[in-house]
């Protein structure tokens, strides 16, 4: 009976850290981007490197995560915080939020459409993207106003302004 003690303590050690390795499916699938489903303005990207940033139209947190089965922690500016996550297929399920992972061009053009905002101490600038590729771009809210093309490639966007030229973005 001693001996079955003495076993037993040397197994739990072993056995709850076990249950902290991570999922290999989830470490496989999680890294890219996941926004809100019903938001692609708003989610999360995940990195292998093990950072992650957090959107919403702009950067709004960003730090590191790993993953401890299935329990994802992240630390961040916010603070440290972890959740119980889930992936099926393209959709990861957090808590009572679900997210859907950005595939490829198809679903980057879908989030480019409408209008983004850059705003500094001396610039204010709103590119509006239309399903047809063109683009108005208007500077400080004032009368300077540009239409133009854009164009989607892979995960590089051309921007076409009059007066500037082909501008690649990655």
């Amino acid at each position: 009976m001693r001996n079955t003690n003495f076993l037993l303590l040397l197994l739990v050690p072993v056995l709850l850290s076990c249950n902290r390795q991570p999922n290999p499916e989830l470490l496989a699938a999680l890294p890219g981007e996941w926004y809100f489903q019903g938001k692609p303005s708003a989610g999360y990207s995940f990195s292998a490197d093990g950072s992650f940033s957090f959107w919403d139209e702009e950067v709004i947190d960003a730090g590191s995560w790993t993953l401890r089965g299935k329990e994802i922690e992240c630390l961040g500016g916010d603070g440290a915080w972890s959740a119980r996550i889930d992936v099926e297929g393209d959709s990861l399920f957090w808590g009572r939020s679900v997210f859907v992972k950005a595939k490829a061009t198809g679903d980057l053009r879908e989030r480019l459409l409408g209008a983004w905002t850059r705003k500094t101490s001396t610039v204010d600038e709103t590119y509006e993207f239309f399903p047809d590729g063109q683009l108005l771009y208007t500077l400080n809210e004032e009368n300077y106003t540009r239409i133009g093309k854009w164009q989607l490639t892979g995960n590089e966007l051309e921007l076409d302004l009059p007066g500037r030229g082909p501008e690649p973005i990655r």
